[in-house]
């Protein structure tokens, strides 16, 4: 299914991310990706991603391919809860009840789309269950979530007009997921990689990791129907 992807493209096209619980549940010595180099194998091309932070919190990425800079900019609420994600193409504003996102607002620059906003509907472990998605105030799909004991994403379901039209599942190492020591929870949670793992196998691609002497990725071999699509490599401070 579509909906299901990479952590890494799903964060870097928002070129998206409280303290104990916001930042680094799985992290005690503040673990931090500083880096995040993806080499493509059809054309050799490289794009590099550069976290900088705040007072612990991620502040900006700057995005570098092909020559192109752009930068990706998280603007924080009073309870320091991610409120804004600004980029040159889109902005994304988020509604909240409490501690959980209920809706996300996107506004475009460019294409043919003005606004998309997407509402979140959380399970008793405040985790998102569903999710509908609108375009220009029409409703395009909803999704269904299922999870494991680690709060890995392991089952999604497609409905349209309130029948299913797909679904599709994910398998996971058993090492040290390192986009929770960088992004908020709060945009983890709704984008359902808050798990505790690295995705394994998800429909047709297939990741292939080494790993670091504390258990987090230092590179990921990507594959898609059996062809290594990308190489994805990790610096951490």
């Amino acid at each position: 299914m579509k909906h299901i992807t990479l952590l890494l493209i799903i964060i870097l096209i928002f070129s998206c991310s409280s303290e104990d619980e916001k930042s680094n549940d799985n992290n005690a010595d503040n673990y931090k990706i500083y880096k995040i180099k993806q080499t493509f194998s059809d054309d050799g091309s490289i794009s590099l991603s550069e976290f900088n932070y705040k007072d612990g919190l991620l502040d900006f990425i700057k995005n570098t391919k092909n020559g192109n800079v752009n930068y990706t900019y998280y603007k924080y609420n009073s309870k320091k809860q991610i409120a804004s994600i600004i980029n040159e193409y889109s902005e994304v504003t988020f509604t909240y009840i409490g501690n959980n996102i209920t809706k996300e607002l996107k506004s475009y620059n460019i294409g043919s789309i003005n606004e998309t906003e997407t509402e979140y509907r959380y399970n008793s472990n405040n985790l998102v269950e569903s999710e509908k998605y609108y375009e220009d105030s029409q409703l395009i799909w909803e999704l269904i979530f299922e999870y494991d004991n680690k709060n890995n994403l392991i089952k999604e379901t497609e409905l349209h007009n309130g029948t299913i039209t797909g679904s599709g599942t994910q398998t996971f190492d058993n090492m040290k997921n390192p986009y929770k020591t960088s992004y908020p929870k709060e945009l983890l949670v709704i984008y359902k990689f808050y798990g505790e793992n690295n995705v394994l196998e998800s429909f047709y691609d297939k990741n292939v990791y080494k790993y670091n002497d504390k258990d987090y990725p230092l590179e990921n071999s990507v594959y898609e129907s059996g062809v290594l699509e990308s190489v994805i490599e990790f610096e951490y401070k």
